[in-house]
């Protein structure tokens, strides 16, 4: 799951909760803000860590 620490949108401590909630497996990425995900190092955190979990769950 990716969190924004700094998000302005979605309540932090909320998606945190549901972090905790989820089953297994799973792993927690914190960015900054709720838009840092869709360009530049913001970008490439969050995706590298989707891409990463990914194939270490499906491969």
């Amino acid at each position: 799951m990716i969190v924004a620490t700094e998000d302005r949108v979605a309540d932090t401590e909320l998606a945190l909760a549901a972090f905790e909630c989820a089953g297994e497996p799973k792993r927690l990425e914190l960015v900054g803000d709720h838009f840092v995900v869709y360009h530049g190092s913001g970008f490439a955190q969050a995706s590298g860590a989707a891409r990463d979990f990914l194939v270490e769950v499906l491969m």
